[in-house]
């Protein structure tokens, strides 16, 4: 089940392609994608955590160690991945690139351990986003695949 799911998130095949290649049904392989992601979304909190305590200080003296910024917790970064969008309500996921797209913003700590994931999409290529956590964006990857 978890092979499967690594090769899904590493492939853009189809349903139909993923069930051939593990010798199951369409609907099996898309009922262990679906399980899989709902597992995640249940224990990710444990994993992507801001660092508190003795944790916070360590992370605090490995930024000043390695970058000489003192007082950071955290790097953050965004990109730009691209979907094939649905018909309906296409036009929120179109970037500035004419592209349809989402974007998830992850921040990271001295180890580049994920502390922080979020996704947006671009709802107006100009100038406005809207804030949509972790969970809806797993379920964007498994919704656009």
């Amino acid at each position: 089940m978890m092979c499967m799911h690594v090769w899904y998130l590493c492939n853009t095949i189809t349903y139909r392609q993923r069930a051939v290649l593990f010798g199951v049904t369409k609907s099996t392989a898309c009922a262990i994608v679906r399980r899989v992601v709902a597992w995640v979304i249940l224990i990710i909190h444990e994993f992507v955590k801001w660092p508190t305590g003795d944790a916070l200080e360590d992370t605090t003296r490995k930024f000043l160690q390695s970058k000489q910024i003192p007082g950071v917790i955290g790097a953050i970064d965004c990109t730009h991945i691209k979907i094939n969008a649905s018909i309906k309500d296409k036009q929120i996921y179109f970037d500035r690139k004419r592209n349809y797209s989402v974007v998830p913003q992850a921040i990271v700590d001295a180890d580049k351990k994920f502390i922080d994931i979020h996704t947006y999409i671009v709802v107006n290529p100009d100038h406005i986003i809207m804030f949509i956590d972790v969970h809806f964006m797993i379920s964007l990857i498994i919704y656009f695949r």
